[in-house]
């Protein structure tokens, strides 16, 4: 079986991320598929660390990126890009087989069925929405190890919750819960805050840019996961794994963020700062209180 998934264009690292569980659960259904993915992006080549991939095409010129579908004897085609009629009508021209997509003015004519994007709901839930009702939906499982992850990462200087804030947060959780360790997760943006942990408690673990599995490792087996709005916590949100996550609200669209960004799932909750204000408005002494209920639970 042949599997092509045309990928949503962003290119943020977060929202390529979100095409783990539709990847993961038709690998899962359907383990001897050959998956195919047509992307613009070069992010798009952390996805073939994670899940087995048989393709990746990244091309932005369409007619090279249909020339290479066509070279494909697709059995199911995907696609995310849910305003391209272009591209609805090519896949119809080009397959006749079974087709899956958002709604359009095209698709409920042309693909075997389509699902309307919810706007508002977390991306990962729309994509497994366009599977067909035989298909289970999965998400990550792996056995839990015992450390805390934060994540004090984010694109945008103005997701982040002070470190100050964290190392507070790490000392009370590591005085109540002695038998777990405490992990932070950085990447290369996040290099000025080595020093300022490591000078704060030689006790705590720094993951510094690690490489794509060692990431998906350390946060998907943690007992609880607290992070900025940011790539790596999109890990946690997509596994099995207990987490906090901190959202701005300095823009004044940090509600409509939270709709559409953070998955509602047991052992998950968010906190949302003031609005018009810093990030900072939210308290380590409210997160903590958060985290302890998760952890004792």
């Amino acid at each position: 079986m042949n599997i092509s998934i045309f990928m949503q264009n962003r290119p943020h690292f977060g929202t390529t991320l979100l095409h783990l569980p539709l990847l993961h659960s038709l690998k899962t259904n359907y383990p001897n598929a050959n998956i195919y993915l047509f992307s613009k992006n070069e992010s798009s080549k952390l996805l073939k660390e994670i899940i087995p991939i048989k393709e990746l095409f990244i091309n932005k010129n369409r007619f090279k990126e249909i020339t290479d579908y066509r070279s494909i004897d697709s059995d199911i085609t995907i696609s995310l890009r849910k305003n391209s009629l272009f591209l609805v009508f090519t896949i119809f021209l080009f397959n006749r087989k079974k087709k899956y997509g958002f709604k359009n003015t095209l698709t409920p004519f042309l693909f075997t069925s389509s699902n309307s994007y919810i706007n508002g709901e977390y991306r990962s839930e729309n994509f497994l929405n366009l599977l067909p009702k035989d298909i289970e939906h999965h998400y990550f499982k792996i056995e839990k190890e015992k450390h805390i992850t934060l994540i004090p990462a984010g694109e945008y200087q103005f997701k982040h919750w002070d470190i100050t804030n964290y190392l507070q947060l790490a000392t009370l959780l590591q005085r109540a819960f002695a038998h777990l360790e405490i992990h932070f997760v950085l990447g290369k943006s996040e290099e000025k805050y080595l020093k300022t942990i490591q000078n704060h408690s030689s006790s705590f673990y720094i993951d510094y840019a690690l490489d794509m599995k060692k990431l998906f490792h350390i946060i998907q087996s943690s007992r609880l996961v607290i992070g900025n709005d940011c790539g790596p916590a999109h890990i946690a949100q997509i596994s099995d794994v207990s987490n906090i996550i901190l959202f701005s609200n300095e823009n004044k669209n940090g509600k409509a963020t939270v709709k559409e960004w953070f998955r509602k799932k047991e052992d998950s909750h968010y906190f949302l700062g003031e609005e018009a204000q810093s990030i900072n408005t939210l308290t380590v002494e409210s997160v903590y209180s958060k985290a302890c209920s998760l952890l004792e639970n």
